[in-house]
């Protein structure tokens, strides 16, 4: 485990006790961090954190080198439980790079200095109108600053039934929600930021 005054990087595998990877969600929870090894280290808590795991044993899912069965990955994954991913907001699986691309050094998509362009722009917008960023909003701001239409609240009614969404859960869609709008340039939430913010959210199969 990696920490700093702005962010945490933690790798998750599932191989080890569960009750390890349960304590997990306690970090993502509090403001201290108390990590016992041959001495323990206090640290404060920090507002951004990244954990990364792989997608089977292996390591090697949708590749040729993968040797794992559907059940190995089921078991695999099951055992990371579910109030650790209710704290995660977006889950995004991310492919290894086509030994060709890697070769030629092509490079695909936006570049990184037009994305740090957008996301100061979407933090600017943040702090003008509420005074922090999104993910800092408590519920009372959420509910004044990610304000939902009448169809709106029926669409995240109809997701929370179908996907067992829990209050925290629900709260974290929508402050990812306003976040892509904010990146988007729009001044109020959309059903299509609602869409987007949920499939992240359950990106995992």
């Amino acid at each position: 485990m990696y920490a700093n005054q702005f962010c945490r990087f933690l790798y998750l595998n599932p191989k080890i006790q569960s009750f390890c990877t349960d304590m997990v969600s306690h970090v993502l929870e509090g403001s201290w961090v108390v990590c016992w090894n041959f001495f323990s280290n206090k640290f404060k808590g920090c507002r951004h954190d990244n954990l990364a795991t792989h997608l089977c044993p292996c390591g090697y899912l949708g590749s040729d080198r993968c040797r794992c069965t559907p059940d190995m990955v089921r078991r695999y994954r099951d055992r990371i439980s579910g109030p650790l991913l209710d704290r995660i907001d977006l889950q995004v699986q991310v492919q290894a790079v086509p030994s060709r691309d890697l070769v030629s050094g092509v490079r695909g998509g936006e570049c990184s200095a037009a994305v740090r362009q957008r996301v100061i722009a979407a933090r600017r917008r943040q702090q003008q109108r509420q005074g922090v960023v999104n993910g800092q909003l408590d519920a009372r701001q959420v509910k004044r600053h990610c304000t939902l239409n009448t169809a709106q609240q029926a669409f995240m009614a109809a997701a929370i039934e179908r996907l067992h969404l829990s209050a925290r859960a629900f709260h974290r869609v929508l402050k990812v929600a306003r976040t892509i709008a904010d990146l988007a340039g729009a001044d109020g939430i959309e059903t299509a930021h609602l869409g987007e913010a949920l499939g992240y959210r359950f990106s995992r199969e």
